[in-house]
């Protein structure tokens, strides 16, 4: 995996802040208690998942996927509907997302008056995640740029002992997740019946937790997808859809964290 294996933090100032409420997708902050933001991390690599189909198959992927040779059906996989040949160039187009995602949340929260400083901490962050399948068929289903089943990953609590050994004691921690980040030519995803245009594709969470308990106090999750009528994409549009999809998140963190 290419994402930071040291990774900072930002402690936001000089404005000191607290979450006071979470109101539907909505997160607010007063000024109370300090915010840290950690810098956007990816979720395969919080699952330490190196292997790069394994990652395509759980739809953590991060990188440009290619496929050929039309559609099988595979009688070694339960009859599973995908390509037959899949190609997958980790990072391809992606190589600096989380620097991106990282710049917006910065940016997004300065925006509304936070400034902030770096601060860089010991040891890795592993909060726990919990994984289900999804079992609501989305509107999609059967031409989706994404395999089935779909994970649901719902970050959880992180210990207590790494905030404190980077003297983290009070507030809140904010932490952008990447579950995916993605290009692909037209074809089948798993299970999805008909096949899909090429497109793009990122699923982002921005994960709320208390500094004081480890606990998660909000999670934002939001997925970001253009499907062309093509079954190929040139690189021009792959990094024209790549930005849009991000200006588009941009928009809805300034919609969702609201400062009081």
């Amino acid at each position: 995996m290419k994402f930071l294996k040291v990774f900072s933090f930002i402690l936001l100032g000089p404005i000191l802040l607290s979450l006071t409420s979470c109101i539907a997708n909505q997160v607010e902050f007063s000024p109370i208690k300090p915010v840290v933001l950690v810098r956007p991390l990816a979720l395969a690599e919080l699952l330490q998942i190196d292997d790069k189909m394994e990652l395509y198959e759980k739809n953590l992927f991060i990188g440009d996927i290619r496929y050929s040779g039309g559609v099988v059906n595979d009688p070694a996989e339960g009859m599973r509907v995908r390509t037959r040949n899949i190609e997958l160039e980790p990072y391809r187009y992606f190589e600096s997302i989380d620097s991106a995602l990282f710049q917006i949340v910065a940016e997004v929260l300065s925006d509304k008056g936070i400034a902030y400083v770096i601060k860089e901490p010991q040891g890795p962050y592993r909060p726990d995640l919990d994984i289900v399948e999804d079992l609501v068929p989305s509107r999609d289903e059967g031409h989706d740029n994404i395999n089935l089943p779909i994970w649901l990953y719902r970050p959880g609590p992180i210990d207590t002992k790494f905030l404190r050994n980077n003297g983290i004691y009070e507030g809140i921690v904010v932490v952008p997740l990447i579950e995916h980040a993605y290009s692909h030519m037209g074809g089948w995803f798993y299970n999805q019946w008909s096949g899909t245009y090429a497109g793009v594709r990122m699923t982002f969470h921005l994960v709320v937790i208390d500094a004081a308990t480890g606990a998660v106090r909000h999670v934002d999750t939001k997925t970001f997808k253009i499907v062309s009528n093509k079954g190929i994409l040139s690189d021009f549009f792959i990094k024209r859809h790549k930005n849009q999809l991000l200006d588009e998140y941009r928009e809805h963190l300034e919609k969702v964290i609201k400062f009081n």
